[in-house]
């Protein structure tokens, strides 16, 4: 699955996201490892089907439900770094969903999720009256400095500069 998102095929793998959820919801067990196991195994493959779909739906709900179950700060952070995508969540809410998942991503040293996350709560700006050109370049600093081979550094690049048009530099 993540290759293919990696090659954004994301259509290819849909039917398959599909096909294992259903399969995960409909396994049976009392072993409470593997009822956590697969809790964790549907979490994540909803967060990729949010991702394929470009939307939450009510995948972006249960994936934040069974994280807060789970009591899985990575998964959580998985879904607040998708904060955009949570329905009914004002913009100051998300802006706090985003920092957690940066701290959390932070804490756990997985330095390109906490790029993307930030380049997620900065575009927000896109949608207000304000943009702040100097944190767009700080993040593409950040992530020059602790992400260099970083997957989707273009995008961080694209979105730098979109900051730059906005504000006619």
């Amino acid at each position: 699955y993540r290759a293919n998102l990696l090659m954004d095929r994301k259509e290819e793998i849909i039917p398959l996201l599909n096909k294992t959820l259903y399969h995960i919801t409909q396994y049976s067990t009392k072993n409470e490892k593997d009822v956590i196991l697969l809790r964790n195994m549907e979490c994540v493959a909803r967060l990729y089907r949010v991702f394929c779909n470009d939307s939450g739906g009510t995948d972006i709900v249960e994936a934040q439900n069974l994280a807060t179950i789970l009591n899985n700060e990575i998964l959580l952070a998985q879904v607040y770094k998708c904060a955009d995508l949570l329905p009914n969540c004002s913009l100051i809410e998300k802006i706090d969903l985003y920092d957690k998942a940066y701290d959390i991503f932070k804490k756990n040293n997985m330095e390109d999720h906490a790029i993307y996350t930030k380049n997620n709560m900065l575009i927000e700006q896109f949608y207000t009256d304000k943009v702040a050109i100097d944190e767009f370049y700080d993040m593409s600093v950040e992530a020059i400095n602790n992400v260099p081979g970083m997957v989707g550094l273009t995008h961080i690049f694209n979105n730098v500069g979109v900051a730059y048009l906005y504000c006619g530099r």
